[in-house]
């Protein structure tokens, strides 16, 4: 079976079903999830993020799904940059005025369809009629802009706690727990291990905590750089309560180009 890579986060889930296309988000493990600790040791707050990896009996594909994923995580970071090259070169080709015209920009054939995508939303949001979605972030509509705000704020500061400060990470083996690694804000971990756990297991354990690190620090980046964008959109916009209006257009363009560098790399991968 292929590994399974999950992260138990009732905050993250909020914004997002899945992290860098690889950890499917889930609001909390299943009662019972935990089967081990060390005498004493207290049972995992409900609210600390598990980032959870179960791993086939086969080691050496487990060994190459780690790999996989380690390979993804450093695909991301480029395509972050990327993402923030394309905005900034959008947003500089745009007149920031309130005039702006996004049908000029959208007759270029030559944009990538991200940057389409955007400006098709965006032009859209300008629009007095428009109906804007938040069910991404879970915010309301456009009618309460101050309260959208704030509740935006609070999904944003738990997303940011949940990642920044406290993490479980757990490595399983054909469904059989073997070991968990409890990091802290400081990066001090700690490791609970199966007495009768094998070297090879915990070595992949050990790759399954870097891969868990490396996608959190990744997600970080993703969500600054969406309100990073969002601000740079609001100049575009020039509407009242624009930065919070270009938020979920924001996200979607990220995404896409994450997804389709993602894709660009799993060609070059079969090739």
């Amino acid at each position: 079976m292929p590994a399974v890579f999950q992260l138990f986060d009732a905050a993250v889930a909020q914004a997002t079903p899945s992290v860098l296309g690889l950890w499917a988000t889930t609001p909390a493990q299943s009662g019972g999830a935990v089967s081990f600790a060390a005498p004493g040791e207290p049972a995992p707050e409900e609210n600390v993020p598990v980032w959870s990896v179960n791993l086939s009996g086969d080691l050496r594909q487990a060994a190459t799904d780690l790999d996989d994923g380690l390979a993804r995580v450093d695909a991301s970071r480029d395509a972050l940059a990327a993402a923030r090259t394309r905005l900034d070169s959008l947003v500089a080709q745009q007149p920031s005025t309130t005039g702006v015209s996004f049908a000029v920009a959208l007759a270029e054939p030559d944009l990538p369809a991200p940057e389409q995508e955007l400006l098709k939303q965006l032009a859209t949001i300008k629009g007095e009629d428009a109906a804007v979605s938040y069910g991404l972030f879970g915010l309301p509509s456009r009618d309460d802009l101050s309260a959208a705000e704030e509740q935006f704020k609070a999904v944003m500061a738990r997303i940011a706690q949940s990642l920044l400060y406290y993490a479980l990470v757990e490595t399983r083996v054909e469904g059989r727990l073997m070991g968990r690694t409890s990091i802290s804000w400081s990066a001090d971990a700690k490791t609970l291990w199966q007495l009768d756990g094998r070297s090879d297991v915990f070595a992949l354990h050990q790759r399954s905590l870097k891969l868990a690190v490396g996608s959190r620090n990744s997600m970080l980046r993703m969500f600054m750089l969406t309100a990073q964008a969002a601000v740079k959109l609001s100049v575009l916009l020039a509407t009242p309560g624009g930065q919070l209006l270009a938020l979920p257009a924001a996200w979607k363009f990220i995404n896409q180009v994450l997804a389709e560098i993602g894709q660009y790399r799993e060609l070059q991968h079969q090739n």
